[in-house]
C-alpha cells in the first residue's frame, strides 16, 4: 500500500475506519492483514494539508479503533506507532488529525504499562 497513490490510501484508511470502529473481529483481522505498517507510514504523509492531512487523520483514527484490542496495541508500539501519533499530536496544524492521534494515544496507553513510559 506504501507505492499506492495517497488517494488510494486514504480510500483504503476511510474503509477500514469505517470496517473497524465496533467491530472487534475486524480489528483483529486488519491487523493480522498487515495494515499497521502502512497505517503508521501514513502517519508521516508529506503535509499536513489537503490529502495529506485526510491521511493522517484517517490513519490516525484507524489506528485508534485497532489500538482497542491489546495485541495490536503491542503491533502498533512495534511498528513505531506511539512516536509517529506524538509527533502529529504535537505538530500537525489540523484539529481532526490531533484529536485522532490524542485518541490513539489514549487507547494505546490503556493497560498497557510499557506503552505508558
Amino acid at each position: 500500500a506504501g507505492g499506492a497513490p495517497l488517494e488510494v490510501r486514504v480510500q483504503a484508511a476511510g474503509a477500514l475506519m469505517s470496517l473497524t470502529d465496533g467491530n472487534a473481529e475486524n480489528k483483529v483481522l486488519a491487523a493480522e492483514a498487515g495494515a499497521i505498517p502502512a497505517l503508521v507510514a501514513m502517519l508521516s504523509a508529506a503535509d499536513a494539508g489537503g490529502a495529506e492531512a485526510e491521511a493522517q487523520e484517517l490513519a490516525a483514527g484507524v489506528l485508534r479503533n485497532l489500538a482497542a484490542n491489546a495485541r495490536n496495541r503491542i503491533a502498533i508500539a512495534e511498528a513505531g506507532g506511539i512516536p509517529a501519533l506524538v509527533e502529529l499530536r504535537r505538530g500537525s496544524r489540523c484539529s481532526a488529525v490531533r484529536g485522532n492521534a490524542s485518541e490513539a494515544l489514549l487507547n494505546l496507553a490503556y493497560r498497557s504499562a510499557p506503552n505508558r513510559e
